[in-house]
């Protein structure tokens, strides 16, 4: 009769947490839209940042003297700047290294070909290099999601909010 409860306790010894820790999800080049603080240096800045299969989008809401102010480059085309009916297309590497548009754009490209690591506060980031130095994107373990993005080199700090994946077929232009 003892060997009963023997059992019983194995058994539910192995009903609890696994002992191998899940692989985390690695950022994703899916298409997606978020809202964007950026922060160099003494500048701030708030926009909204859409990757789809067309390129990448950014468009500053504020500082408000630079609100509407759009940035976009698609595979293969110019980066394009617009402000209202106003636009100018420019060579794809007009910006200079430190442009928070192609810091965004070059760190983006590279993250999900990189591996996640543990950080030591317990988060996971993807580390890479840029035209703007060393980078860091800090991703939820879980979902994939981006949360913040690092060029230190450059003082350049993204955090994303409201990040939705996947916005291809929901009436995007």
């Amino acid at each position: 009769m003892k060997l009963v409860p023997l059992l019983l306790v194995l058994l539910l010894a192995g009903c609890g947490h696994p002992l191998v820790q899940p692989e985390p999800v690695y950022p994703s080049a899916a298409p997606f839209e978020a809202v964007v603080y950026l922060e160099q240096e003494d500048r701030e800045g708030r926009g909204i940042l859409r990757r789809e299969t067309g390129g990448l989008f950014l468009t500053l809401e504020e500082p408000r003297e630079v609100d509407g102010l759009a940035f976009a480059q698609e595979p293969g085309e110019g980066l394009v700047l617009s402000l209202g009916e106003l636009s100018v297309q420019l060579p794809p590497d007009s910006l200079p290294a430190s442009a928070p548009f192609r810091l965004l754009k070059e760190c983006l490209e590279q993250a999900p070909l990189l591996p996640l690591e543990e950080q030591e506060d317990g988060s996971w980031a993807a580390q890479g290099t840029c035209s703007g130095g060393a980078f860091r994107l800090w991703v939820d373990r879980e979902s994939g999601k981006f949360l913040r993005l690092e060029v230190s080199q450059e003082s350049f700090l993204v955090t994303f909010e409201n990040l939705r994946f996947s916005l291809e077929g929901e009436g995007r232009p």
